[in-house]
């Protein structure tokens, strides 16, 4: 069967996607499904007692692997990409839902993230980068009515008709001004939202998902955006 070929492949290119945007069914896309070569590396970490803030007097210790992908493909050349597979690099997209005169103020915001660093472990070096252009995506948001392709982590709420996603828990934690300034955990409520992929009828231009609240037990004001970023497409009729 196609879907068990093309399981493990959950990305499709930008042009590919283009291409067929208005006759998608399991027949178009398997062709064009592809694999992020893995390139993660083991790091070990100590467990936190999200209750206490601190680490258990002993064990604890468990292993994760981080995401080294963005770094340029030179250093994995004695890692030979696999059949159906690409290479992620250094260099990312990101889609903003924005009207186009707050350009500008994207850039500056992305750019000062990048500047002080994002994620786990900012404070080591990482999760840094830099804003190469802003410009105006038309093409994508230009599509065939009929279903929304969420490009988004975001809630799953009733007007998100025949909805098909994959579910994914995160566990938040707010910024080290929360932490440090007045002495309150970091540790947000865990949030069950979909993965990016997800699917659903609607239509293009409205806004699908929530502002969810009461995500930290100590700090009312914070607040989780989980509103979905979404292009629109049309699926092959059978």
């Amino acid at each position: 069967m196609l879907f068990r070929a093309t399981r493990k492949r959950g990305f499709i290119r930008r042009e590919a996607f283009v291409s067929i945007r208005g006759r998608f069914s399991e027949e178009t896309l398997g062709p064009h499904l592809v694999a992020v070569a893995d390139r993660s590396a083991s790091f070990a970490h100590n467990t936190i007692d999200r209750r206490t803030g601190s680490t258990p007097e002993t064990g604890g210790l468990y292993f994760l692997k981080e995401d080294w992908s963005f770094s340029p493909p030179d250093h994995y050349r004695s890692k030979p990409v696999a059949d159906g597979e690409v290479e992620a690099g250094p260099e990312r997209d990101i889609y903003v839902d924005a009207p186009p005169q707050a350009a500008g103020d994207i850039s500056r915001l992305l750019s000062a993230l990048g500047e002080t660093g994002y994620g786990r472990d900012a404070n080591l070096g990482r999760g840094r980068w830099s804003v190469e252009s802003v410009a105006e995506e038309t093409e994508l948001a230009a599509g065939p009515n009929g279903r929304l392709l969420s490009l988004s982590h975001g809630s799953a709420e009733p007007d998100m008709d025949d909805l098909r996603c994959r579910l994914a828990t995160h566990y938040g934690k707010a910024g080290p001004d929360v932490a440090v300034s007045d002495g309150t955990s970091p540790f947000k409520k865990p949030l069950l939202l979909t993965q990016p992929g997800a699917t659903f009828k609607g239509a293009a231009g409205r806004r699908y998902g929530a502002l969810i609240r009461g995500v930290h037990p100590g700090r009312p004001e914070i607040v989780h955006n989980a509103f979905h970023v979404v292009i629109p497409f049309a699926e092959a009729l059978p």
